[in-house]
C-alpha cells in the first residue's frame, strides 16, 4: 500500500527552506563582516554637486509659500523639477532619502542643518544674497515706529544676537523675559515654528531663535509685549494681511514680489542657499571621535539601568541615547554604524578589545573611581550578610588573597579562570541564591557550562569559608535590584557598580573592585583576513556550539522553552476550556468576572505580566521563575483559549441542540457530542496560531531569572562577541521548534475535524484498492 504522509513532507519542505534561509542569511551576514559598510570605510568628502550644471534633470525643493523657481533657473536652466513641502524637516528627510535632489533655503538654517548632519553639505555657490525682513500689512502706521525702533539697535548687538542663535552653545539659547512694563499694549506676531535658528519651538513648546529675540529687543524699545502665534511659513504673509497678526517673522527673504504684498522692516543680511547629499569615498573611516568633545551630538549606546548610563547623560546632555540589554548588542551597533560610541566598565572594556582588535577607548575616562559591590536587601536578614560579606572582603584585602583573584580574572593565563569549589560547597548554614547577568565578563559568565568570573571566584571562597552553599540565578542586569529588593533572591553581583541613587533601595557590601568608566569607539577600518567564506562559516559553528560544550548551553535553553511552552499550552488549554464550561449558561457573575480577567490579561504587555507576578505577587514565595513563567503563559493563553471557544461555538447554529435534546440528550452530553465537534474545525486555525505565538512570546522570560534559548543566545554571544551567528542559530531552532508543534498539532487536528478524518479514511481505502489492483495484474 502507498502511504501518503502529507505533515513528514511539509515538514521536510520546512526544513529544507530553513538551510536554505541559514546559508543565504551567512552569506549576507559574513559579507557584511569582510567587506566593511558604507559608514565604515567612507568619509564625507563634499556636496554631490558641485556646479549648477549637474543639477540638470535634478528636482529641487523648497519650502511652500517661498516660490524662488525663477531664481533657481537663473542659475540651473535645466532642473526638471519643483517639489514644496511644509516644513524643513520634512525637505531634508526627502533629500536624504532620494526624494528630493537639492533644497533651498536661507544661509542661517542652510548651516545650522549641514554642521548637525554629516549626510548633507551646503553647494559650493549661493543663488543670490538677501536681506531678511519682518512683514507688516500693506500701509500699516506700524511698520515705521517699528523701523525707527530697529533703527536704534547697535551693529555689535545684532551680531552677537547673530552668533548666538547660530553657534553651538545650546545652553545660551534662551530668551529674555518680556519684563518691562508694556504700557503700549501687546501685539500679536505671526512666526514659522520649523525653522531653526531663526524661529522654532523648543522643548517646552516656547517659539524661540534669532527673529523671536530680535523682535523682542524693537518691542522693548516701544514698550510694548508680544505674543508669539506659531504657524507653517506658508501661511504667515496671509496671517499678516489678514490683520490677525501685526507683524510676520520666520526667515523671510525680502523679494520685489512679496513687497508688492506686504512691507518690510529689513534687519539682516541673507543669502539663498542649496543644500545637497554629501559623497562618500573609499578607504577613510567614517567620522572621527577622538576625545569627549566630539560626543556632543553623538549617538552613544549605554546598558540599561546600568551606571554608565546615567554617568554619559549626565557628561553629554545633548547627545542621543540608545539603550541595550548587553554589551555584544552594543558593541555590533557601534561596528556596523547604528550608534558612534558606547559607554561601559573598563573591566568589561579590556576583556572585549582583546577580542576585538578594531575597536579602542577613547583616554579620557567617563568616571574614575567606579566602586562595585555586591548588594543586599534592606532586611535584618540583609544586614546581617552584608556585614559578614564585608568582614571577608577586608580580610582577604588583608592577606593577599583578593591580589590573586584580581591576578587571576585580569592576568593572560586563561586556563586559571576557573571556579573548582562552586559545585563541593558544604552548606551547613543553607544556601544562598545570588543574582547576577551571566554575560558581564569578567564578572560573571558562562565558561565550559559553568558560571565563572571575579565575582563568582569570590563569593565562592566566602561561601566555602561561612558554610554557606551558593546558586547562582541568572537574569538580565535591569532585573537584578528588583530581585534583591523583593526577597527573590538573598543577593547579587556581577559588576554592579554604586550610586547614591542605587543605595537607597540595597546595601552595598565593602568594595570588591574599583575602576572606572570609559566609552568605547571604532579604532579605524580594520579589513579582516580573508579567510574564505566556508572556513569563516566554520569557524563561527565552532566559537558557537563546539567551544567550551556551548552546545549544551543551546539544548538546556531548548529543554527550558518547551517545557514552559508545553506545561502552558496544556494548563492554559485546561483552564481556557474550564472557564468557558462555567459561563457557558450565561451566569451574569461568571461573565462578568471573566470578561474583566480576560480584558486585564489581553490588555497587559506579556513582559510586564510576568514581572508583576514574579517580583509582586510571588515576592516571598519560593518558586522559581520557570514556574512564574509557566503561570503567566498559563493565564495568557488561557484567556486566548477562552475567546477561541467561545467564537467557534458561536458559529455552530442553536437548532442543533435543539436537536440533541429532542433526542434525549442532556445538556452537558449534547454539547460535547453534537456542539463542540462541530465547534472544534472552526476553533483549531486560530489554536495553531496562538501556539506559534507562544513559542515565540517565551523569548522574553530573561527579566523573571530563567535561562531559555534567547538566553542562552545572550550569553554565547558575550563569549564570542559574535552576533550574527548565535542570533541565526536561535531564529531557525525556534523556526524549527514551532514547525515540530505545528506538526503536533496538524496530527490533532486529523482527529478533531470530521472532514479531514473521512478524507484520510477515504484515500486509504483508495490506497488499498489499488494495491489490490496491482497484485491482480
Amino acid at each position: 500500500m502507498i502511504k501518503r504522509n502529507y505533515p513528514l513532507r511539509i515538514l521536510t519542505m520546512l526544513l529544507i527552506l530553513t538551510a536554505f534561509i541559514c546559508l543565504f542569511t551567512a552569506c549576507a551576514a559574513k559579507d557584511a563582516e569582510t567587506d566593511p559598510a558604507p559608514d565604515e570605510v567612507s568619509a564625507v568628502s563634499g556636496p554631490e554637486y558641485t556646479e549648477f550644471s549637474d543639477l540638470s534633470g535634478k528636482t529641487v525643493s523648497m519650502l511652500t509659500g517661498a516660490p524662488f523657481e525663477e531664481l533657481v533657473l537663473s542659475k540651473a536652466p535645466d532642473v526638471s523639477e519643483f517639489t514644496f513641502f511644509g516644513s524643513m524637516p520634512d525637505m531634508l528627510l526627502a533629500l536624504k532619502s532620494g526624494k528630493t535632489d537639492a533644497v533651498l533655503n536661507n544661509n542661517a538654517i542652510a548651516s545650522l542643518a549641514v554642521n548637525r548632519d554629516p549626510e548633507i553639505a551646503l553647494f559650493p555657490e549661493s543663488l543670490k544674497d538677501g536681506v531678511f525682513g519682518f512683514a507688516f500689512a500693506k500701509g500699516s502706521p506700524e511698520r515705521e515706529k517699528w523701523q525707527a525702533a530697529y533703527d536704534t539697535i547697535s551693529a555689535e548687538t545684532k551680531q552677537t544676537l547673530w552668533d548666538k542663535w547660530t553657534g553651538s552653545d545650546e545652553a545660551a539659547k534662551v530668551l529674555p523675559a518680556q519684563d518691562w512694563p508694556g504700557k503700549n499694549g501687546t501685539v500679536q506676531a505671526a512666526v514659522c515654528d520649523t525653522l531653526e535658528p531663526m524661529s522654532y519651538a523648543g522643548e517646552g513648546g516656547e517659539l524661540k531663535g534669532f527673529d523671536v529675540e530680535m523682535l523682542l529687543l524693537i518691542a522693548r524699545e516701544l514698550d510694548v509685549h508680544v505674543e508669539f502665534t506659531g504657524m507653517e511659513f506658508s501661511a504667515i504673509l496671509a496671517y499678516v494681511q489678514s490683520g490677525k497678526a501685526l507683524v510676520g517673522a520666520g526667515s523671510i527673504i525680502v523679494t520685489d514680489e512679496r513687497k508688492q504684498a506686504v512691507d518690510f522692516v529689513e534687519y539682516y543680511p541673507a543669502s539663498f542657499e542649496l543644500i545637497v547629499r554629501t559623497v562618500q569615498t573609499e578607504g577613510t573611516a567614517q567620522k572621527t571621535i577622538s576625545s569627549f568633545s566630539d560626543l556632543e551630538h553623538a549617538r552613544i549606546g549605554v546598558n540599561t539601568g546600568s551606571i554608565q548610563a546615567l554617568q554619559a547623560q549626565e557628561r553629554f546632555p545633548d547627545a542621543e541615547f540608545y539603550f541595550f540589554t548587553n554589551g555584544v548588542d552594543m558593541l555590533e551597533a557601534l561596528r556596523t554604524g547604528k550608534i558612534d560610541a558606547y559607554a561601559d566598565a573598563e573591566a568589561n572594556v579590556r576583556y572585549m578589545m582583546a577580542q576585538n582588535p578594531d575597536m579602542a577607548m577613547l583616554d579620557e575616562w567617563l568616571a574614575e573611581g567606579m566602586k562595585v559591590g555586591a548588594i543586599f536587601g534592606k532586611t535584618d536578614r540583609g544586614q546581617a550578610l552584608c556585614d559578614e560579606f564585608s568582614a571577608f572582603i577586608r580580610e582577604i584585602k588583608q592577606n593577599g588573597v583578593y591580589d590573586e583573584i584580581q591576578g587571576i580574572w585580569f592576568g593572560d593565563d586563561e586556563s586559571k579562570r576557573v571556579v573548582p569549589d562552586l559545585y563541593h560547597l558544604t552548606p551547613t548554614r543553607g544556601t544562598l541564591h545570588m543574582a547576577a547577568d551571566t554575560t558581564l565578563v569578567p564578572f560573571v559568565y558562562i565558561k565550559d557550562e559553568n558560571p565563572v568570573g571575579i565575582d563568582v571566584d569570590t563569593v565562592v571562597r566566602f561561601c566555602k569559608e561561612a558554610g554557606y552553599g551558593l546558586k547562582i540565578v541568572p537574569m538580565d542586569f535591569a532585573a537584578i535590584i528588583p530581585s534583591v529588593v523583593s526577597g527573590k533572591v538573598d543577593f547579587a553581583g556581577g559588576g554592579i557598580a554604586y550610586s547614591e541613587e542605587r543605595a537607597e533601595s540595597v546595601l552595598y557590601s565593602e568594595f570588591t573592585y574599583e575602576g572606572g568608566s570609559v566609552v568605547v569607539v571604532p579604532a579605524g577600518p580594520v579589513v579582516p583576513e580573508d579567510t574564505g567564506f566556508l572556513a569563516s562559516i566554520k569557524e563561527s559553528f565552532a566559537k558557537t556550539f563546539i567551544r567550551e560544550d556551548r552546545y549544551m548551553l543551546f539544548l538546556e535553553g531548548i529543554g527550558t522553552t518547551l517545557l514552559i511552552t508545553v506545561l502552558s499550552i496544556l494548563f492554559g488549554t485546561a483552564l481556557g476550556f474550564g472557564v468557558f464550561m462555567l459561563c457557558r449558561n450565561g451566569n451574569p457573575i461568571a461573565n462578568m468576572i471573566t470578561r474583566f480577567l480576560v480584558w486585564l490579561v489581553e490588555g497587559m504587555p506579556v513582559v510586564v505580566l510576568l514581572m508583576i507576578l514574579y517580583y509582586i505577587i510571588f515576592a516571598k514565595v519560593p518558586i522559581s521563575g520557570t514556574f512564574v513563567a509557566v503561570i503567566g503563559f498559563t493565564l495568557v493563553f488561557g484567556a486566548q483559549v477562552y475567546a477561541m471557544v467561545k467564537g467557534g461555538v458561536a458559529t455552530v447554529d442553536k437548532g442543533q441542540t435543539e436537536a440533541a435534546y429532542s433526542l434525549g440528550y442532556r445538556d452537558r452530553r449534547a454539547f460535547f457530542r453534537v456542539v463542540l465537534p462541530q465547534a472544534l474545525p472552526h476553533i483549531m486555525p486560530s489554536y495553531r496560531g496562538a501556539i506559534k505565538a507562544l513559542i515565540k512570546a517565551t523569548a522574553i522570560v530573561g527579566y523573571v531569572a530563567v535561562q531559555d534559548l534567547t538566553k542562552m543566545g545572550d550569553i554565547v554571544r558575550s563569549r564570542t562577541y559574535e552576533a550574527f551567528f548565535p542570533l541565526i542559530a536561535v531564529a531557525v531552532i525556534y523556526f524549527l521548534l514551532a514547525a515540530l508543534l505545528m506538526f503536533m498539532v496538524n496530527k490533532l487536528e486529523l482527529y478533531t475535524d470530521p472532514r479531514k478524518r473521512k478524507s484520510l479514511l477515504k484515500e486509504g481505502k483508495s490506497d488499498d484498492r489499488t494495491e489490490a489492483s496491482a497484485k491482480e495484474i
